[in-house]
């Protein structure tokens, strides 16, 4: 391996008690060594930027005293914050409460980790892959009207310079990438890696690509353009060596605990 790896902790980690992400997963996965912290970006009725993955909290209240099918795009940040989230990984039962993208950066600040934001599809911050005009070299349904509000606040923590932001919405990081072009940048995607690396690689974008999508056509074509590769999510440690061998950028995980 010429270069080192960064390991990202997947929303945080599940090497702890932390419900991913939450404030608990974040701090659990700086203290085990992750450089990196990756979250996921919703938006409230109320305009507030809360770390969630899903878009409802059904999944993460399931196993909780008041379980609810809550949408966070159609709910107030004030009727969320109070709710109980639990997962049960590995046996073990987790609980925490939503978590601040203000708070998440902080962590992130504190423990010198490098911020990773996946933008989920939101309110005020979507675009469709599949409206790519090419004449125009444009993607003609998106809204971004939320997305100035979140970069602000990473700017607000001094974070602009080791932020990455992470996204399948290529429209989404090309308006991210005209108006704050210091912000660094990753196109999420899996089987559709070939359909759009090249044109990623040409904006100056970065590959965050599902694990098994990766082969030497990829590689290769990052190394083109210089381009780094993130991989998701990786949580066969039998597999590891074969991505390090292949001089894999950042390794996103769940359970990998970082090498030293």
């Amino acid at each position: 391996m010429s270069k080192k790896t960064i390991y990202v902790g997947h929303r945080g980690t599940k090497l702890g008690v932390g419900v991913e992400n939450t404030k608990e997963a974040y701090i659990e996965a700086a203290k085990l060594g992750y450089k990196a912290l990756e979250t996921d970006i919703r938006v409230t009725l109320d305009k507030v930027y809360i770390a969630q993955h899903d878009n409802s909290l059904t999944r993460l209240t399931r196993n909780s005293k008041v379980k609810t099918d809550i949408v966070v795009e159609g709910s107030y940040y004030k009727d969320l914050k109070d709710l109980e989230l639990t997962e049960i990984t590995k046996g073990t039962l987790r609980k925490g409460k939503v978590c601040l993208f203000d708070e998440y950066l902080d962590i992130c600040k504190e423990y010198n980790c490098i911020p990773v934001i996946e933008l989920k599809w939101t309110n005020g911050i979507y675009s469709d892959n599949d409206s790519y005009d090419p004449i125009t070299d444009t993607f003609t349904r998106g809204n971004y009207s939320n997305l100035d509000g979140l970069i602000q606040k990473v700017y607000e923590h001094g974070l602009e310079n080791e932020a990455y932001i992470m996204t399948s919405m290529m429209g989404c990081l090309l308006y991210v990438k005209e108006k704050y072009p210091n912000i660094k940048l990753q196109w999420l995607c899996n089987a559709r890696v070939k359909e759009f690396m090249e044109y990623a690689g040409k904006k100056g974008i970065h590959l965050d690509v599902e694990y098994n999508a990766v082969d030497e056509e990829v590689i290769a074509c990052a190394k083109k353009y210089n381009q780094l590769v993130n991989i998701w999510t990786l949580d066969d440690e039998t597999l590891l060596q074969k991505y390090l061998d292949m001089n894999i950028d950042m390794v996103t995980t769940n359970y990998i605990a970082p090498r030293k």
